[in-house]
């Protein structure tokens, strides 16, 4: 699915340590989503 393969395709980013910093948020964004609904995509 496209969920899946964006969560997937942002947490191989994640394991650049040059991106990690800036990808951080958004992966817990998609992460937590549901939760705190209040990241931007």
């Amino acid at each position: 699915s496209r969920g899946t393969f964006n969560t997937t395709r942002s947490l191989s980013v994640e394991t650049s340590p040059e991106k990690k910093s800036g990808h951080a948020v958004t992966i817990l964004c998609h992460v937590w989503g549901k939760k705190l609904r209040s990241c931007p995509d």
